[in-house]
Parts: C-alpha cells; sequence; structure tokens
C-alpha cells in the first residue's frame, strides 16, 4: 500500500514501478529476484503475494481471530490492534460495516471476562473503535475501584493489628502488677525449717508465743497487702477497660 501510494504521487509507469519495487525489495524477498529478471511488475506483485501474502489462507486467520484471547500483559489498545490486523487478513478487501461490527464481536469475546463483556456490552458499542473506548473507561474505573478497596482494607488492619498489641501490653502490665502483690503473701505461707535439737518445754512455750506473735503480724500484713492489692487490681482493670474502649473507637 505504502509502494502503490508512492506511485500514484511520482506518477511512475509499469516499467518504474518495476525497477522501483526491484531495487527496495530485501532480505529474504531480495532472495525472490533470482529468475525474475523477464517478470513484469504484475507478475513479480503476484510471485511476492504468493509467498508472503495471505492468499488462499483466509481460513487460518478465521479460525484464529475466533480464537484470540486477552493476554495477561497485554493491553486493550494492543488486542483491538491485532483484532484489526487478523480482520484484513482473514476478510480481505472487505470495508463493509458488517465487518466492523464483526470485529467488534471478536474484540469483545478476546476480553475473556464475561462481567466485563457485560459491562462493555451494556454501553452498546456499533464498532471497534466504540468498544475500545467503552472497555478502556470501564478498567479504568474498575482499577481505580480495587485500589481504593485495598487502601482500606491495608489501613483498617493496620489498625485493627495496633488496638490488638495495645491491649496485650495492658494485660501484660497488669499481669505483673499481680505477680508482684503476690510475691510477699507466698512468701509468708513458705513454712520455717524445723531445727534438729529437741528443745525443753520453757523454750517451745516462747517458740510457741512468737509463733502466734508472726501469725497475727502476717495476718495483719496480709489483710492490708490484700486490700491494698484489691485496690490497685480495681484501677489497673478500670485503666484497661477505658483503653480498651479507646482502642475500638480508634479501629471504628
Amino acid at each position: 500500500m505504502q509502494f502503490d501510494n508512492c506511485a500514484k504521487f511520482n506518477g511512475w509507469n509499469a516499467n518504474d514501478k518495476l525497477q522501483y519495487l526491484r531495487w527496495s525489495l530485501t532480505g529474504t524477498a531480495a532472495q525472490m529476484l533470482w529468475g525474475t529478471e523477464g517478470m513484469t511488475f504484475q507478475q513479480l506483485v503476484a510471485r511476492l503475494r504468493s509467498r508472503f501474502g495471505s492468499l488462499d489462507m483466509e481460513e487460518k486467520y478465521q479460525t484464529e481471530i475466533q480464537c484470540r484471547r486477552r493476554r495477561t500483559d497485554e493491553t486493550l489498545r494492543e488486542l483491538a490492534q491485532d483484532i484489526r490486523r487478523l480482520m484484513m487478513l482473514a476478510y480481505p478487501g472487505d470495508r463493509s460495516e458488517m465487518s466492523e461490527r464483526l470485529a467488534k464481536e471478536y474484540f469483545i469475546c478476546a476480553l475473556d471476562d464475561p462481567e466485563f463483556e457485560l459491562k462493555v456490552r451494556e454501553k452498546e458499542p456499533q464498532s471497534l473503535d466504540s468498544a475500545l473506548k467503552a472497555a478502556q473507561r470501564l478498567e479504568v474505573f474498575k482499577n481505580a475501584i480495587k485500589q481504593r478497596v485495598g487502601i482500606r482494607q491495608r489501613f483498617s488492619r493496620q489498625v485493627t493489628e495496633a488496638a490488638e498489641l495495645t491491649a496485650e501490653s495492658l494485660e501484660e502490665r497488669v499481669a505483673k502488677i499481680e505477680w508482684n502483690l503476690r510475691e510477699p503473701q507466698e512468701r509468708s505461707k513458705v513454712p520455717p525449717k524445723p531445727n534438729k535439737q529437741q528443745p525443753n518445754k520453757r523454750q517451745q512455750n516462747f517458740k510457741k508465743n512468737d509463733k502466734n506473735d508472726d501469725k497475727q503480724t502476717v495476718r495483719a500484713a496480709t489483710i492490708s497487702n490484700d486490700d491494698s492489692w484489691k485496690d490497685q487490681m480495681m484501677k489497673k482493670l478500670r485503666d484497661l477497660e477505658a483503653a480498651q474502649q479507646d482502642a475500638e473507637a480508634n479501629s471504628k
């Protein structure tokens, strides 16, 4: 097509077109020039078309365009361009309105996403270009919504994790305080080691009086420790509840 356009612009005749075409061929096409010295321009074009063209291969390209599906790393514009190329090869010379609608149908089917295909069909495109524009617009909206939902999910997960860490740290502090308060009581409950020597009765009476005094002292200390421990535990529990309520409010 570029060669025909250049020939028409310059006003070349058949001999000029033959010489310019023979000069412009490169690569594998240039190797076909062997034995073509007596060919005319039309004969040389026919030989090139039989070697490189899509003559008698329409069914192959029709099957290929029917099985065409969008790849994971392929953009919508690249898919539409490939559908256009396959249409040119599968239906050469057909530029009717029916071929344009057929290209549109092949493009929508190649999206390979039933939900996305339905949304594109709801726009009622009449051509391949209009279907491409509708699909691009819908894909932009879909990606924007997906990104916004992902940001919200990450933020809510971070808030929840922070609240759980705060609650765990408060519970650990309260557990440590409770253990520190219970240590003197547990030490007071440990019985003293017995003496191997047998004491006399007077010493036994003194020891009994000392034990009674020690028991009264331990009871008084235990009662005072219990009261202070209860007060401290109630205060820590109130602080823990307030912290949990703040964490729940922040997560909401």
